[in-house]
């Protein structure tokens, strides 16, 4: 939940948290990006990942935020990847990401009996030539050099706007209290979604779940 609206929260000027960690709900800001979201639902659907494709595939969907994995249209099909647009309104504000990283780890546990050949598979799945040949079979590249490959670039057009949107993504926050405050917020933006609550009143209890978990 949290995640689907992060886009046009960062869209609308707004954050769950600020640049202190501190939390940044009840504003009006996230509430413009909140009854916006609640908009776009009711003028259309909330899908899964499956659905989402298959819609957007066969015209039924004008269009879907999504991650740039879940669907790999090749150079001859009529369906584009664009990036979200970067603010909402007009003026001449500096830039404003509306993108967020997704993030696979890749590591070696503590008690395994071949940490030399596990950091040797690391370093070659990751390699400039696998990353781009990965292209191939439906990867999406972390490397620089992947996305400015021409037969990448050939191969798979919409790579280019997903090259442009990674320019100015947005981590996550990164604190422990994370998970359980996008569990918070979460349970409150679906009320507000499902009418259980007022978009003020799940705004506010959001807010204050998130300062009694911050507070320990």
């Amino acid at each position: 939940m949290v995640i689907d609206i992060y886009p046009l929260l960062l869209a609308h000027g707004a954050n769950i948290l600020d640049e202190n960690n501190q939390p940044t709900i009840n504003t009006p800001e996230f509430k413009a990006a909140l009854e916006f979201y609640i908009e776009l639902k009711n003028a259309g659907q909330i899908m899964e990942k499956d659905d989402i494709v298959a819609s957007v595939s066969n015209g039924d969907a004008a269009m879907s935020l999504t991650w740039p994995g879940w669907y790999l249209p090749e150079a001859d099909e009529p369906i584009k990847f664009a990036p979200a647009p970067n603010k909402v309104g007009d003026g001449d504000e500096e830039h404003t990401s509306t993108s967020i990283y997704g993030i696979w780890y890749l590591g070696v546990a503590s008690n395994s009996q071949n940490k030399e050949l596990a950091m040797e598979y690391i370093d070659y799945i990751t390699s400039p030539e696998i990353m781009t040949e990965s292209v191939k079979f439906g990867g999406v590249p972390t490397r620089h050099s992947s996305y400015q490959d021409e037969e990448v670039q050939e191969a798979r057009p919409h790579l280019a706007s997903v090259y442009e949107a990674l320019q100015h993504a947005k981590f996550r926050p990164q604190l422990k209290e994370w998970p359980q405050i996008t569990n918070a917020v979460g349970i409150e933006l679906d009320n507000a979604i499902q009418n259980a609550k007022s978009v003020d009143q799940a705004l506010a209890d959001a807010q204050a779940a998130v300062e009694r978990l911050l507070q320990g």
